[in-house]
């Protein structure tokens, strides 16, 4: 992640990293893990009753970047207060990640990891806002 990269070059340099939100570059990225899967059955599979990770965006409009590795017949779902829902499958050529990229509305965006097969396997996911 480039992000990632020029966060630790500024460190290094002994620039405060929070300063980077003035300039406009997104914070760092989180790591999520857990298992994916659930009880609950819904339109991208089976998920968990609770989210896997909750994001709360307060500018009108902000970026939201979430990717997941995982194995099986795994999905990744976003949901929000506002209306907005994301759905993305895995395939057999996505080389075992998906991920969602975007600007998104102010709002809470519960993030699932699920399955369609009603299985459960470990996933990390990385979460940009």
């Amino acid at each position: 992640m480039r992000n990632s990269i020029f966060l630790r070059s500024l460190t290094a340099l002994g620039l405060a990293v929070t300063t980077l939100g003035v300039v406009g570059i997104p914070a760092l990225a989180e790591t999520v893990t857990g298992r994916s899967g659930g009880p609950q059955n819904s339109d991208c599979g089976f998920v968990s009753q609770t989210a896997n990770h909750t994001v709360n965006i307060t500018d009108a409009i902000a970026p939201l970047n979430v990717e997941v590795s995982s194995s099986g017949n795994y999905s990744l779902m976003i949901e929000s207060d506002n209306g907005y829902s994301e759905c993305i499958r895995s395939h057999s050529y996505d080389g075992g990640s998906i991920e969602s990229m975007g600007a998104v509305p102010a709002g809470t965006y519960r993030i699932y990891v699920g399955d369609f097969d009603g299985a459960s396997h470990p996933f990390s996911m990385t979460v940009n806002e």
